[in-house]
């Protein structure tokens, strides 16, 4: 009471209370706020899908609720995908084991096998499909627990359909992308063609407040580091260390998120998970081509929005 007592007074208002023993208290405050208009309103970008975006690829949606499969089945199909449902974590397994997809939706809290121990237990038979989690808790610290367990991404319901599309279409693979890839470490390949920005830095900038310098000076960091990080990397897997591989791969994941680097977020967690618990990953030679691929890209648009002779304090 006296901290909002406070915060009342310096916002210049008055606050009140009314109290009967054994009947209760009523706590009321006044405050004399400007109007405010249209113009004050934050702009809000939104995100328009195209309504075939999601042909030819097959969904899997998890969860022991009728209602929330439904509306997460009729917002897929909506947009042509192929949809598959599940009443819990044994049923998706054995869907898995059967069927190729490109993106599991995962609740958290379900009979028999929850979403936690689902993805626990696929990560573990070395399976990296999608993984996103769909639950009802906002709580601070949730989001970590599923990316702990081994999922990719977090979604709360009720679904919020611009959010939960581009939450799918991050994860989704281009496979067609990922076949034309050749594992070569000594030459670096065409950038992979795709829609999305390679990089974003607005984070970077909010938490400037406005400095530049501090922006170039993270990028300079990043131009003149990370390559080197990524050689270490690769060097590590060639000689067959993987925790030494898995560790590089956790220290670029702040590089790869502080730059908002989307394409990159699900493969070097992946390469962070093999290296981790020591899987055995077929795909791993790819993902480690794709790394260097991207970030090559990357550093190369970064020159050009940020020249050398201009990056300093």
């Amino acid at each position: 009471m006296s901290i909002c007592k406070e915060l009342i007074e310096q916002m210049g208002g008055e606050i009140f209370v009314e109290s009967t023993k054994g009947v209760g208290s009523t706590i009321s405050f006044v405050l004399e706020l400007p109007k405010g208009a249209s113009a004050d309103m934050p702009e809000r970008e939104e995100t328009s899908f195209n309504e075939n975006f999601l042909v030819g690829r097959k969904i899997l949606v998890t969860d022991d609720n009728d209602l929330n499969r439904l509306v997460a089945s009729i917002l897929l199909l909506d947009y042509g995908a192929t949809v598959m449902v599940a009443e819990n974590g044994e049923i998706a397994m054995e869907m898995i084991a059967k069927e190729k997809f490109d993106v599991v939706l995962m609740d958290i809290q379900m009979p028999v096998m929850n979403g936690f121990e689902t993805t626990k237990k696929l990560r573990s038979l070395g399976d990296t499909i999608p993984i996103i989690a769909l639950t009802a808790s906002a709580i601070k610290g949730e989001r970590e627990k599923c990316i702990d367990a081994g999922m990719n991404d977090y979604i709360t319901k009720p679904i919020n359909e611009e959010e939960f599309l581009k939450t799918i279409d991050r994860w989704i693979v281009n496979d067609k992308n990922e076949s034309e890839i050749k594992f070569d470490i000594e030459e670096v390949e065409k950038p992979i063609e795709n829609n999305e920005a390679l990089y974003d830095l607005s984070g970077l900038r909010t938490i400037s407040k406005g400095r530049e310098a501090f922006v170039r000076k993270m990028v300079d960091i990043f131009c003149e580091q990370t390559p080197l990080s990524v050689k270490e990397m690769i060097d590590a897997y060639y000689s067959n260390d993987l925790m030494q591989m898995g560790a590089i791969a956790h220290k670029l994941k702040s590089n790869v998120d502080n730059l908002s680097i989307f394409s990159l977020q699900k493969i070097i967690r992946d390469i962070e998970t093999v290296g981790r618990e020591q899987l055995n990953a077929p795909e791993l030679p790819t993902q480690l081509n794709q790394t260097q691929i991207i970030i090559s890209n990357v550093i190369e648009k970064l020159r050009e929005e940020f020249p050398e002779e201009d990056l300093s304090i």
